[in-house]
């Protein structure tokens, strides 16, 4: 789907509020799970991972929630395959965003080892039944 890009899009018309909204949602939510309190500048880093705002040097404040957030997961749930969903729908996440970066003309300080940073969720390279794989 095409979508225009002028000044008035709802994007940019309600940016702030649906800022706001995310940041409410991640720290009634995050914390709690967490079991800590999360700072305002590690909600600002997580916004940009998941929503792309444009925001440089926000990678290595975001990696630690997220790092601790997937390790309760793991805690939590012991599905291999669910867990394996969730690696693999986070590591896309980081790519997304440092090809987002990279297409906005913004590269990362430590790209080298950012954009593989989160070696925790990163995805296992694919394997087929009956050597050893996860499926």
């Amino acid at each position: 789907m095409k979508q225009r890009h002028h000044k008035g899009r709802a994007t940019i018309e309600y940016a702030g509020i649906k800022r706001a909204n995310w940041a409410a949602i991640m720290r009634k939510s995050l914390g709690p799970y967490l079991g800590r309190p999360v700072s305002d500048e590690e909600i600002a880093a997580l916004i940009t991972v998941w929503r792309f705002d444009g925001k440089s040097g926000m990678a290595p404040i975001a990696d630690r929630p997220m790092r601790e957030a997937f390790a309760r997961f793991r805690r939590d749930h012991h599905d291999q395959e669910l867990r394996r969903r969730a690696r693999r729908r986070t590591a896309r996440q980081w790519l997304e965003g440092a090809r987002f970066f990279a297409n906005t003309g913004v590269v990362p300080r430590r790209c080298g080892t950012r954009c593989e940073q989160p070696a925790g969720v990163l995805p296992r390279s694919p394997r087929r039944r009956g050597d050893g794989g996860e499926g």
